[in-house]
């Protein structure tokens, strides 16, 4: 998914259900899109199923149509098998050479032992 698609996807989850002017209010400062722009790639992303949308009165409304935690997992599970050749090698990278502080390979540790708890439950 492209940088532009997830903030997007950020303003809709934050929000819920938006019209294209909300998005491209929404996203001026950071990208400073014509709405013309905006309304243009939900309908790209509508039709790839990222979003939704419906006709009310004259405007359309938009949702996102993934729960962001799906669409993060999703994006992981790609970057992980493209640029590491998997979880594994993605985790490998994060414990040798990623340079975590004692506290954040703690709580790292901390979250794995929760992971292996809650497969083994």
């Amino acid at each position: 998914m492209q940088e532009t698609e997830w903030d997007i996807l950020r303003v809709l989850w934050e929000r819920g259900e938006c019209t294209a002017r909300d998005v491209a209010d929404a996203l001026e400062e950071r990208r400073d899109w014509a709405y013309s722009t905006v309304r243009t790639m939900l309908e790209r992303m509508r039709a790839k199923g990222r979003v939704s949308g419906r006709k009310v009165g004259n405007a359309w409304v938009y949702a996102a149509a993934v729960p962001q935690v799906d669409a993060q997992r999703s994006a992981w599970r790609d970057f992980a098998d493209t640029v590491f050749d998997g979880t594994a090698g993605a985790l490998r990278f994060i414990a040798r050479d990623a340079k975590l502080s004692e506290r954040q390979r703690s709580k790292l540790l901390e979250l794995l032992a929760e992971e292996e708890e809650d497969d083994n439950a």
